[in-house]
C-alpha cells in the first residue's frame, strides 16, 4: 500500500548524446520565419475571412534543446483551430488586446532541422478603426544561440477600408388628409420619417454619423408659428445603437422631446391613409397637374459637377411648403451617432416620431389645400484612417416628404329626403306610363294590318266561306266594318284604325 507521505513522482536525469563537440556545450543558431497565405498586403478588411500563417523555426548549427514558440497575436482575430503542440495563455479582461500562444516546438531539435506550425486566423471581426496588425514569434532554446537576433519575428500587416455608405428614406404615412374647421390646438396628427442607412463595400463600419433636419416653426405677419414637434429617434429594435444631440437654428430648443414624452393619444386625429380610394384619386390628380405645370413652366435644369440634373421644387401657388431651405423657416437640427455596422448588421433603421398640429397648419395653408413637409437626412462615415471612397458613389443624403391634404368636412345627409325622392320619382314615372297607355302609345297597329292582309288572301282564295266568316263575325260583334272592307282590306302599312278584331 503507497504511503501517503511520501511524493507520488520522481524527476530522473537520463544521460542523451547531443553531439555538440568537444566542450559539450552546444551552440545553435535558430531562425524563425513567418509565411502567410490567403491575404494580400495591405489586408482589404472584410475582404476575406481567414488568413493562414505558417512559422518555420530552423537549427543551423548544433542540436538545440526545449525549443519553444511564442506567438503574440490580435485578439480581434482569434485562431480558428489551436495546434495540439501549443497552449493559449490569453488573459481576459477588454484591457489587453493581444492573445499568447506557446508552442513546444521540439525537446531536442537536430542540426538542420526544421519545425512548421500551422495556424489560420478569423479576420471577420476587424472593426474600420485599425490601422495594422502585429504578429509577433519568440523563439527561444537551451542553448546558447549564435544570432539570437534571428530568433524573433514581427510581422505588421497595414490595414485598408474599401467602404460606399449611403442612406435612403420614406415616409412611414406618404401622405394623409384631414377635415378643416375641425380642431383644436392640442389635437396633432403623428406621423414618422422612416430613414436606412447601409453600407456598401467590403469593410464595414464603426461609426457613422447622422445629421437630420426638420423644419418645425415658420415666421408669418402674425408671427412664429410652431406647427411641428420632433421626438427622440429610435432604430429597430434598439440595434446598433444610437445616440443623438440637438441643435437649432436658433437658442430654443422646445421643439425636441424625449420618446417617452409623446403626446397622449386621447389628442390623436383620425385620419385616412393612402389606402383610402378618394385619396388616391386625389394623389393621382394633384401629381398629375404639378408634373404637367411642370413641364410647361416650372423646370429649371441645374447642370451639377457630376453631372446630376436638379428640378425646381413645385411652386408655392399649388402647395405649402415646409422646407428648411427657405429662411422663414426655423428647423429641428439632429446629430446621431449609430454604429457599429460590421458583417452581421450592414443596415441601421431610424425612425423619427413627430406631430403636426393641424389647427396651426390650416392657418399656414392660406386658402391652399395641401401641405407638403420636408426633412432632410445625411450620413458621413467616422474613425476610418484609411477611408477609401469611390469618387462615383451611392448618394449621401436624401430628401423625405409627407403630403397632408385639407378638405372642408362634408356635411350629413338625410335619409328622408332620399326616400321622399325616390318615392317621388316613382309616381312620377307611373304617371307617365297611364298618358301614354291612354294615348294609345301601347296599341300595336301592324298587328292588325298583318292579320286584315291574311283574311284577304282567303277570301281571294275560296269567297263564300269567307263571306260566311265575316257574316258570323257580324253576329257576334256588332261593330263590325262594312262587307266591302272585308272584301278589300287596306294593304300593309296603311294608317287605318278600322280593320278587324
Amino acid at each position: 500500500m503507497a504511503d501517503p507521505a511520501l511524493p507520488n513522482s520522481s524527476i530522473y536525469m537520463l544521460p542523451q548524446p547531443l553531439n555538440c563537440g568537444d566542450d559539450h556545450i552546444c551552440t545553435t543558431d535558430i531562425e524563425t520565419l513567418i509565411t502567410i497565405s490567403g491575404v494580400m498586403i495591405p489586408f482589404l478588411i472584410g475582404s476575406r475571412k481567414f488568413m493562414n500563417m505558417t512559422v518555420v523555426i530552423i537549427n543551423h548549427k548544433e542540436p538545440a534543446s526545449l525549443v519553444k514558440a511564442k506567438i503574440i497575436y490580435p485578439k480581434i482575430t482569434p485562431l480558428r483551430s489551436i495546434p495540439q503542440v501549443c497552449q493559449d495563455y490569453t488573459k481576459s479582461g477588454s484591457k489587453f488586446i493581444s492573445s499568447l500562444l506557446v508552442c513546444d516546438i521540439s525537446n531536442l531539435m537536430a542540426k538542420k532541422e526544421r519545425r512548421r506550425i500551422h495556424l489560420s486566423f478569423d479576420m471577420k471581426n476587424i472593426t474600420s478603426n485599425q490601422e495594422k496588425l502585429v504578429y509577433k514569434i519568440i523563439t527561444t532554446s537551451a542553448g546558447e544561440d549564435l544570432h539570437p537576433e534571428n530568433n524573433d519575428k514581427e510581422l505588421v500587416i497595414p490595414l485598408q477600408t474599401i467602404s460606399d455608405v449611403s442612406i435612403a428614406g420614406k415616409s412611414y404615412q406618404e401622405s394623409v388628409y384631414f377635415y378643416k374647421n375641425n380642431y383644436t390646438l392640442q389635437d396633432i396628427i403623428p406621423f414618422k420619417h422612416v430613414y436606412e442607412a447601409y453600407t456598401l463595400g467590403p469593410s464595414p463600419l464603426n461609426l457613422a454619423r447622422f445629421i437630420f433636419k426638420v423644419p418645425t416653426s415658420v415666421e408669418t405677419s402674425s408671427g412664429r408659428k410652431e406647427f411641428l414637434k420632433v421626438y427622440h429617434p429610435q432604430t429597430y429594435n434598439g440595434y446598433p445603437s444610437l445616440m443623438c444631440s440637438t441643435e437649432h437654428d436658433s437658442s430654443d430648443d422646445s421643439n425636441f422631446l424625449p420618446f417617452e414624452n409623446h403626446t397622449n393619444e386621447n389628442h390623436h386625429v383620425k385620419v385616412e391613409n393612402t389606402r383610402n380610394s378618394e385619396h388616391q384619386m386625389m394623389m393621382e390628380n394633384y401629381h398629375g397637374k404639378a408634373r404637367k405645370k411642370r413641364q410647361l413652366e416650372y423646370i429649371e435644369e441645374e447642370e451639377e459637377e457630376d453631372g446630376n440634373i436638379q428640378l425646381s421644387p413645385l411652386p408655392l401657388s399649388q402647395a405649402f411648403h415646409a422646407d428648411c431651405t427657405k429662411p422663414t423657416f426655423k428647423c429641428t437640427i439632429l446629430y446621431c451617432v449609430v454604429g457599429p455596422m460590421h458583417v452581421t448588421v450592414t443596415r441601421a433603421v431610424i425612425t423619427i416620431p413627430m406631430e403636426l398640429y393641424p389647427a396651426i397648419a390650416e392657418k399656414l395653408l392660406d386658402g391652399k389645400d395641401l401641405m407638403i413637409l420636408h426633412s432632410f437626412g445625411a450620413i458621413t462615415a467616422e474613425e476610418i484612417p484609411s477611408l477609401y471612397q469611390p469618387a462615383i458613389h451611392e448618394p449621401d443624403y436624401v430628401n423625405v416628404s409627407t403630403a397632408f391634404f385639407a378638405k372642408y368636412e362634408e356635411a350629413e345627409f338625410d335619409i328622408w329626403i332620399l326616400l321622399v325622392t325616390i318615392s317621388g320619382g316613382i309616381m312620377a314615372l307611373f304617371l307617365i306610363i297611364l298618358v301614354l297607355f291612354k294615348a294609345g302609345f301601347f296599341e300595336r297597329h301592324k298587328k292588325r294590318e298583318l292579320e286584315m292582309l291574311k283574311l284577304r288572301l282567303k277570301i281571294s282564295a275560296n269567297p263564300k266561306p269567307a263571306l260566311k266568316i265575316s257574316r258570323s263575325c257580324c253576329l257576334e260583334r256588332p261593330l263590325c266594318p262594312p262587307a266591302e272592307k272585308i272584301l278589300n282590306p287596306p294593304l300593309v302599312g296603311s294608317t287605318t284604325r278600322d280593320g278587324l278584331g
